[in-house]
């Protein structure tokens, strides 16, 4: 408790008002005041336990609450129960409360300090329990309390009145050793506390079984059995199982179930009176890669293909996804790609295989040779006499496909089209004639007409008329002909833009020819006049 004079406070207003009041009308600011002692706090603590001791600190403060520094005296208001000294070390005599005053002066500060009998060991309380089973432990606590029933400090000693049922270490573990009672003390000097401890003999209460809750059809699944004592410790006991469901699942005296079909079975660990029961799944087996079957074909031709198929199967014969790889015994009659794509190479015979994992297929594939079998013959049917027409035999084996042959070239009519070696028709006069290309006996024809040539003149006319055309516009001249360009009254020109025989130039009442020695199509215009063109085609 603190407690401040009151003339001090008297004191400190006193100086406050002088502080703030004018020394002098003329003075522009006002001294500060001088700090003047006007409170002691005290810190340190209210209680100490007789034949200890207790440090108090007084700090003086001035009018402003700060430090100032000050003699402080000490006193206590009852030596019997505390004493002080000039530093302010209270010591504690005897029960009971004590004031100790702290003063600087006039100003003084008080605090109550309890003194405390010194704490005695009076009684011990023991916690933790008190049943267990024989081959089990038990932790006790022991307690020590002062006259106050406060906690105090204190070394126990434990001890067991029949060590034979229960035993106890010193740090108060108790270990059931058979059934019966016995009197656990827990002592401290001449302070003791007793239990009653009862140790009840191990008797099976569960059973707990382990192991997996599923097996696959035709497979195995081992379960334990676990017996356990009241207390949960492992019991020893003979286990007796048996299956609620032999159909689904079968268990031998060991406890390893096996799956018979799909479902469920309960399963059931048993001694005595004490059973417990797991209900274990019978699952259908996963799909296993077990034959895969190739399809597509057992023959193909040297340079055709085959494209094989191969398809993965489960146990069960369904489909099962899986990647299959494939290879060839003999590259040199047949290959295979990594798609199942037989190609023959020569004839002969070669061992397809696909395989996936450790599983695998063969097929025996036949290579035969390629065989001529039909020829066609292409590149036209009509030619005129006089002109030519390369014909193209095309050779194909059994299966169609193309392959190199050596033709021999004949005409059933050369009077009308004779042929060369390599297929080239020269049409003689009109008619018809067929067209043979043999190999190896066999053949291939194409009927080929004969046209007569076309006659076209020599000579033709061509006019510059007035209005501005050229008449006729175009003409069909033989090669080697002429064609005579005729002006007449109105200025005109023939360029061939560099195409053709000799431009004409600027003509009004003239003709002009020009010979074409060259076959082909030549095209013309008058410059003079826009839009007015011709063609001259010679043959």
């Amino acid at each position: 408790m603190l407690t401040i004079n009151r003339s001090t406070i008297v004191v400190g207003l006193a100086a406050l008002i002088v502080s703030c009041s004018g020394g002098g009308g003329d003075s522009p600011m006002t001294p500060p005041p001088t700090p003047v002692l006007t409170t002691i706090s005290l810190t340190g603590g209210t209680t100490v336990a007789v034949g200890s001791t207790l440090t108090l600190i007084a700090s003086p403060r001035d009018q402003n609450g700060n430090a100032i520094a000050a003699t402080v005296t000490w006193s206590s208001g009852a030596t019997n129960v505390a004493t002080v000294t000039s530093s302010g070390v209270v010591t504690g005599v005897a029960p009971g409360s004590a004031i100790i005053t702290s003063a600087a002066g006039s100003v003084t500060a008080n605090t109550t300090i309890t003194v405390t009998a010194v704490p005695i060991l009076t009684s011990i309380t023991i916690s933790g329990g008190s049943t267990l089973v024989a081959g089990t432990a038990l932790q006790l606590t022991a307690t020590p309390k002062d006259q106050n029933g406060a906690a105090i400090a204190a070394t126990i000693a434990w001890s067991s009145g029949t060590s034979a049922v229960a035993s106890v270490n010193s740090s108060g573990l108790i270990t059931g050793v058979t059934a019966g009672t016995a009197i656990i003390t827990a002592s401290s000097g001449t302070v003791t506390a007793t239990l009653t401890v009862t140790v009840a003999a191990p008797v099976l209460t569960s059973i707990t079984i382990g192991g997996g809750a599923s097996v696959v059809v035709g497979q195995t699944l081992q379960l334990t059995a676990s017996p356990k004592d009241q207390a949960g410790n492992a019991f020893t006991a003979a286990v007796i199982w048996s299956s609620a469901a032999t159909s689904i699942a079968t268990v031998n005296a060991a406890g390893l179930v096996t799956g018979v079909a799909v479902g469920t079975a309960v399963i059931t660990a048993a001694s005595g009176t004490v059973t417990t029961t797991k209900t274990v799944t019978i699952t259908a087996v996963p799909p296993t890669l077990t034959t895969i079957a190739i399809s597509g074909g057992t023959s193909v031709v040297a340079t055709s293909t085959l494209q094989l198929t191969a398809s993965p199967l489960d146990q069960n014969g369904n489909a099962i996804a899986a990647t299959v790889t494939w290879s060839s015994s003999a590259t040199g009659f047949a290959t295979v790609s990594s798609t199942g794509l037989v190609t023959g190479v020569a004839a002969g015979s070669a061992i397809i295989t696909g395989a996936s994992g450790n599983v695998s297929a063969t097929v025996t594939i036949t290579v035969a040779p390629q065989i001529l079998t039909t020829i066609t013959v292409s590149g036209g049917s009509t030619v005129v006499a006089g002109s030519t027409l390369q014909l193209i035999a095309a050779a194909r084996d059994q299966n169609g496909k193309a392959m190199t042959g050596v033709f021999t070239w004949a005409s059933d009519a050369t009077a009308v089209a004779t042929v060369s070696s390599s297929g080239l028709v020269n049409g003689v006069a009109a008619g018809s004639a067929n067209i043979t290309a043999s190999s190896g006996g066999v053949n291939g024809a194409a009927a080929i007409t004969v046209t007569a040539a076309a006659v076209f003149p020599s000579n033709v006319d061509v006019n510059a008329t007035a209005t501005n055309t050229f008449t006729p516009a175009t003409i069909d001249i033989a090669r080697n002909g002429t064609v005579n360009w005729i002006f007449a009254g109105v200025t005109h020109n023939v360029n061939f833009g560099g195409t053709g025989p000799a431009n004409i130039g600027n003509n009004s009442n003239a003709t002009v020819s020009r010979t074409f020695t060259v076959a082909g199509t030549f095209n013309y215009q008058c410059t003079l006049h826009g839009g007015m063109t011709g063609q001259v085609i010679v043959h």
